[in-house]
């Protein structure tokens, strides 16, 4: 009887194990430069709309334009960190915002197929995750532009060998994630402070000259670091005393990069 009980508490054990175990795909480098530089022509759009129109940019004009391209661009930064594909023993989804939203496909239905898309002058690789019982909607992933082609691969490698791909026989890589999944998102938290300290020194501090946009470009360039770690973290050696120091450097950079591009903005007057 206390046997059977131990099976049963070990069995219940084993799969609550096998429910936190994923592999997170997140997206390149390219494709997290590209995010960063959407300011630039929402901001360049709405000083060409305030000019053409002879509208006079006071102050408080600029001031509200600016907070428009910050609050875009936050949410932009949140829909891009909040974006990743996860892969468990059941299912392989595509998430959106952290979780809130996601498509999902059960690994016995999964199949992945390749397509070439093609232009006047272009061409790039698109890869379909769909259900093979044609039940419910994929996702599809391209390849080099959005996410790292190894990624890709790996993902197609799983979609091929379907459930018997098990994310027990690659304990390593899954216990990678998990700590480099709680170093991204103390990563995000600085930047996400720094953002908070520089759009409040905009609006409370310098609202009266108009280099405050020096503010609001301090708190997005401390994602920076963020965004280089997810780009190039995985490629460091997976050795502690390699590991902790780079961490380390990438969290005195969210708030050092902040900070040299704060210090040359004059206090307000008294």
């Amino acid at each position: 009887m206390d046997a059977e009980k131990g099976s049963t508490e070990t069995n219940k054990h084993s799969v609550h194990i096998a429910a936190q175990e994923r592999i997170v795909v997140r997206p390149n480098l390219a494709w997290y430069l590209a995010y960063s530089a959407l300011p630039i022509p929402i901001a360049l759009g709405i000083y060409l709309a305030l000019a053409t129109r002879d509208i006079q940019l006071t102050v408080t004009a600029v001031a509200f334009a600016g907070v428009v391209v910050a609050i875009f661009e936050v949410f932009a930064i949140v829909h891009l960190l909040g974006l990743s594909i996860e892969v468990d023993d059941e299912n392989m989804s595509k998430v959106y915002f952290f979780g809130l939203l996601r498509r999902q496909i059960p690994r016995e239905h999964l199949r992945a197929s390749s397509h070439v898309e093609r232009g006047s002058d272009w061409s790039h690789t698109r890869v379909d995750f769909e259900r093979a019982d044609g039940e419910g909607s994929g996702f599809s992933a391209y390849p080099f532009w959005v996410w790292r082609a190894a990624d890709v691969d790996l993902l197609s490698t799983i979609a091929a060998e379907g459930k018997g791909w098990r994310v027990a026989d690659h304990l390593e890589l899954v216990e990678q994630e998990r700590v480099d999944t709680i170093w991204i998102y103390v990563l995000f938290g600085a930047a996400s402070l720094a953002l908070v300290v520089g759009l409040w020194s905009a609006t409370e501090s310098h609202s009266w000259t108009p280099l405050w946009p020096l503010d609001v470009a301090g708190g997005l360039m401390s994602y920076v670091p963020l965004v280089v770690w997810i780009a190039y973290g995985k490629r460091l050696p997976r050795r502690p005393l390699m590991l902790w120091p780079a961490r380390a450097v990438a969290l005195i950079a969210t708030f050092a990069i902040p900070q040299l591009i704060w210090s040359p903005v004059p206090g307000p007057s008294s």
